[in-house]
């Protein structure tokens, strides 16, 4: 029942989510014309169960009484799947994210300011995305999550096989990602470095001179956007502060620039960005 909803855990609540929206997808397959009065009536009792869940989930997040645990809670049950080894996982999981985003979206429109033109621009590009681009920025204690869902994506960027999805993360870690701290900023840098040094097949796709459009520019952007604020603060470190402490492996390399800075970056991180300078139309 619609009252039982509220005891249940954060964990049960996505679960039964998840649980019904596989199941709904799977009987969409199936010809309405032939179902029996039963069938019929067991797939409205579905739908009306999942509008609950649905309307429990976005009222923890949205609602008056939304705190920072619970939208944690909330969110990183489905972030976490977006780095799963299986495909139906990773569906599954943006699907969620999805509909526990959108519509609360929507709810909260009036009230919120529209997001920057860049925002638009990009969530218009990616429109199966605008649950990451446009909805989730907007979330009231977005602020608390920030971290978890970087640091998601981040993962995620390394499992993921669609192109589209990848960039929609892409651009997303572009305009959010908390670089605040330094050790945030290198992992930032080394994740988004070792997908476009290591997953050559990705990026290939992403830059093709047949398939450039302008989400390849989207992307592209981004990208560079990402690298050149790490450059910035790392040619801002002071002169003898060791940002990287050099190890046996030797994977940190030493740039100097003709205006006399410096820099210690590690190999991928400049690697990934010639690979950047050779790309575009």
């Amino acid at each position: 029942s619609e009252g039982s909803l509220d005891v249940l855990p954060v964990q049960c609540l996505c679960e039964f989510l998840l649980h019904d929206a596989a199941a709904e997808s799977t009987s969409g397959e199936e010809d309405e014309e032939g179902e029996s009065k039963e069938q019929r009536a067991k797939k409205r009792q579905r739908q009306q169960k999942q509008r609950q869940l649905l309307g429990r989930l976005q009222d923890l997040l949205l609602g008056p009484k939304a705190d920072e645990q619970t939208t944690c809670e909330v969110l990183d049950y489905f972030l976490r799947r977006l780095s799963s080894s299986q495909v139906a996982s990773r569906i599954l999981a943006m699907k969620g994210l999805s509909m526990v985003l959108s519509e609360g979206a929507l709810r909260d429109g009036e009230e919120k300011e529209q997001p920057m033109e860049e925002d638009s621009e990009d969530s218009e590009l990616l429109q199966g995305y605008q649950w990451l681009l446009r909805d989730l920025p907007r979330l009231p204690l977005f602020d608390s999550v920030r971290g978890t869902t970087a640091a998601a994506l981040q993962q995620a960027i390394h499992m993921e096989t669609d192109p589209q999805t990848i960039s929609a993360y892409l651009v997303y870690l572009s305009q959010h990602a908390p670089v605040e701290d330094q050790g945030q900023h290198n992992d930032l840098a080394l994740d988004v470095a070792r997908l476009t040094v290591e997953r050559s097949t990705i990026m290939n796709h992403l830059f093709s001179k047949l398939s450039y459009c302008s989400e390849s520019d989207a992307v592209l952007v981004a990208l560079l956007s990402i690298f050149s604020q790490y450059v910035k603060r790392m040619r801002k470190s002071k002169e003898g502060e060791e940002v990287y402490s050099w190890s046996e492996s030797q994977d940190q390399v030493f740039l100097r620039w003709t205006s006399g800075e410096t820099a210690t970056m590690h190999i991928l991180v400049v690697h990934a960005m010639v690979i950047l300078l050779t790309l575009g139309p």
